[in-house]
């Protein structure tokens, strides 16, 4: 008698189950149904380079890995005052959020940041080369106004002679 029950009871019990589970599904829309769905992270952010932000395969995408990447990533974004990048960098570490990249757009992201310094360096050197230049031309000019005023007043300079004793 205690087996019958116990069958009549898994019976009932996968009945109703079975019967939640049917009136579950055609009462929900799909809208509604994927919004329901456990996401995952995987989804569409394991899929998008944080620098470019494009989606792509998942395999033409690496993995920050290293705190060496997120250092020099911080020190590009502050030389090249990218405020985008920042923002992005500004939610922690990049191996914490596991942030995803193109290697060309890391390559792009470095050798911008060269191409800035070496214009912030080449105009310095330009800067520096000037000085001595500028300074050169001011002393031939206050030598050629002393010469000019020297002459429009007719006076001759007054040269003396030392001689030694």
């Amino acid at each position: 008698m205690l087996n019958i029950i116990k069958a009549v009871d898994f019976h009932l019990a996968t009945v109703s189950l079975n019967g939640y589970a049917k009136r579950s599904a055609t009462n929900i829309s799909d809208d509604a149904r994927s919004i329901l769905t456990k996401s995952t992270r995987s989804s569409l952010e394991d899929k998008v380079c944080f620098l470019c932000e494009k989606e792509a395969p998942k395999s033409e995408l690496r993995h920050a890995m290293t705190m060496d990447l997120d250092k020099r990533l911080n020190e590009c974004a502050r030389n090249l005052n990218d405020v985008r990048l920042m923002a992005r960098l500004s939610g922690g570490d990049i191996v914490a959020q596991e942030l995803k990249y193109h290697r060309f757009c890391l390559t792009a992201l470095y050798n911008r940041e060269r191409v800035h310094f070496f214009s912030q360096n080449s105009q310095e050197k330009r800067e520096k080369e000037a000085h001595p230049i500028v300074f050169s031309e001011l002393i031939s000019n206050r030598r050629n106004i002393q010469t000019i005023l020297l002459a429009a007043c007719h006076v001759t300079p007054v040269v003396m002679k030392m001689t030694a004793s």
